[in-house]
């Protein structure tokens, strides 16, 4: 899966170019996902307006990258579209996560812990 990776302050914002989150493209995300954690990451923002569907896959993969982060660093969501956000909400996951409308309102909201 290709991602578009960026940096604002101390949050890195990673916004995938794929419309679907299923099962041929979690793989590549989990792995890339993860080497992002690793090369010193410590607030990740997963920007997810480009994304039109996500299947259980997906919600499994996100579940795998929250697990894998360890206790001192973020994994936050932005920007569900519509179907998206209902998988978040059916599952509950949306108690899980904290989602964001917009990665600005993230950036936003860090600043607002900083400042």
């Amino acid at each position: 899966m290709k991602m578009e990776i960026s940096k604002c302050g101390p949050i890195t914002i990673v916004k995938p170019y794929d419309r679907r989150m299923d099962a041929p493209s979690v793989v590549s995300f989990k792995a890339t996902m993860h080497d992002i954690a690793e090369s010193g990451a410590r607030h990740i923002v997963l920007d997810m307006s480009r994304i039109d569907f996500m299947d259980s896959s997906g919600l499994g993969a996100l579940i795998a990258v929250l697990k894998r982060m360890s206790p001192d660093k973020k994994f936050e969501i932005s920007g569900p579209t519509a179907p998206v956000q209902r998988v978040f909400d059916l599952t509950r996951m949306d108690h899980v996560f904290k989602i964001y409308k917009t990665a600005d309102d993230a950036i936003a909201s860090q600043q607002k812990r900083v400042g």
